[in-house]
């Protein structure tokens, strides 16, 4: 159940943004709370791992997000993954995001044929590099 939900979340985060650039604020509360819920029923083997995955995507992205660089969607669907896969896994998806994103960008920069004001929907290598840590 638990992988259906974090799976669900990944899917809908991405479609809405890649479509409006904006990820919703009312789907990342309802898997957060669903995740809690789920996560507490089995049973949290590590409540400090759990806990750390959603407070640091919080605390390392928020610069960004002041910045402009990232937006406040993709800080929130991060902390929303954290309550599935806690620190641990987001640990691990951390460099197939990064080579995802860099690949999402150069491309993107290559058909829009600029770079400054690029609207990236980081939703998609987010939710890719979650899921290709999982398997």
């Amino acid at each position: 159940m638990e992988e259906h939900v974090l799976f669900l979340l990944l899917a809908a985060s991405s479609m809405t943004d890649l479509k409006y650039r904006y990820v919703d604020n009312q789907l990342i509360l309802f898997c957060m709370i669903s995740g809690l819920g789920i996560r507490l029923g089995h049973g949290v083997t590590d409540p400090a791992d759990l806990i750390a995955g959603v407070i640091c995507p919080f605390l390392l992205l928020y610069p960004f997000y002041a910045m402009r660089l990232i937006g406040a969607g993709d800080v929130k669907l991060l902390m929303a993954a954290g309550v599935f896969t806690g620190l641990n896994g987001l640990k691990m998806s951390l460099i197939p995001v990064t080579v995802i994103s860099v690949i999402l960008t150069i491309s993107m920069a290559i058909k829009e044929k600029k770079i400054r004001g690029l609207k990236i929907p980081m939703a998609i290598p987010i939710s890719l590099g979650i899921l290709i840590s999982r398997l």
